[in-house]
């Protein structure tokens, strides 16, 4: 038999029987004031020059962090790939190539 209760939780305080939760989200006019608030802390300049200091800092933390926010937002974070066990990586591109030309719209323009 499995009993339950004599394992030790790994979260005791979450989930339990009559616990409301956290105070959830902030309203959307307390979010509009935090980000109000931080735009008029830094403007994109000042940000910009932090980040060089950053990445001329001695601490290898402090560069990490700016080549990462650098390569986030001119690159994009990269899309999490998936691979599947049966198929062909090529023939799977392929397929979807295929099924993306099919879904094309085309605009046929009126005859006069």
């Amino acid at each position: 038999m499995n009993n339950n209760e004599d394992q030790p939780k790994l979260y005791p305080n979450r989930f339990q029987p009559g616990n409301p939760g956290g105070p959830g989200r902030p309203k959307r006019e307390t979010e509009r004031a935090y980000l109000d608030a931080i735009m008029r802390a830094c403007t994109p300049e000042e940000f910009t020059t932090k980040l060089i200091n950053m990445l001329n800092g001695e601490s290898w933390r402090e560069r990490a962090f700016a080549m990462e926010m650098i390569a986030h937002y001119s690159l994009g974070k990269p899309v999490q790939r998936t691979e599947s066990a049966n198929t062909n990586v090529i023939e799977e591109a392929l397929a979807r190539w295929v099924i993306m030309k099919q879904q094309t719209i085309t605009v046929v323009e009126p005859k006069e």
